[in-house]
């Protein structure tokens, strides 16, 4: 929901591919767009919670050929998300052990930012047995928006998380019908006080 605009369906519909799936032909994401959509998904509906999406990008990389890494950080920096396929890149690296060309992790090493976001993710996904605490609140949606390639970008996306109420707001408890502005205001309250699990994510 919050990271559309990192996946224009046009652009992406552009650069599919036909596979055979079941003896039916079928489109489907390139290759660079596939790593790229894991690392939008990985980052924003998950906050790398879990092993297996880090083991997904760890296949995609297994059978990556030297010359396929260049050209996938190229698509994610035209598509707005080289920050989080960085994380991505470094959390599969990090993790399954899959190895990354040298002039790949050199440029990947200049993005401290991404570096420190993907120690945070490494540790909350096993601080608990594979899974992340369910309640990183705010901290968790500061770590989504910094998680975007520009500052402009971070801003938005941290007051559209904070201040857009969802299925938590809903469940959380009712306001009278002639008054839904208090699930906007009330929100980044219950936020505050830590009283949703994953920071209300949809």
């Amino acid at each position: 929901r919050f990271a559309h605009a990192s996946l224009p369906v046009a652009d992406l519909m552009a650069n599919t591919r036909t596979t055979t799936f079941l003896g039916r032909d079928l489109l489907t994401l390139s290759r660079e767009d596939l790593f790229v959509v894991m690392c939008v998904h990985g980052s924003h509906s998950h906050r790398w919670d879990s092993l297996e999406l880090v083991a997904a990008l760890g296949a995609w990389g297994s059978a990556a050929a030297e010359s396929d890494w260049l050209p996938l950080l190229e698509r994610a920096a035209r598509l707005g998300c080289l920050r989080r396929c960085t994380i991505g890149c470094l959390l599969m690296r990090d993790v399954t052990g899959c190895a990354l060309p040298a002039d790949i992790g050199s440029r990947l090493a200049r993005d401290t930012l991404a570096a420190r976001l993907t120690d945070r993710a490494r540790a909350a996904m096993f601080a608990e047995g594979l899974q992340t605490s369910p309640k990183d609140g705010l901290g968790g949606i500061v770590w989504e928006s910094l998680a975007l390639d520009k500052p402009p970008l971070m801003l938005a996306h941290f007051v559209a998380r904070v201040f857009t109420p969802g299925t938590w707001d809903w469940e959380f408890g009712r306001v009278p019908r002639h008054l839904p502005r208090l699930y906007y205001l009330s929100r980044p309250l219950r936020l505050a006080l830590g009283r949703f699990g994953r920071g209300g994510s949809e």
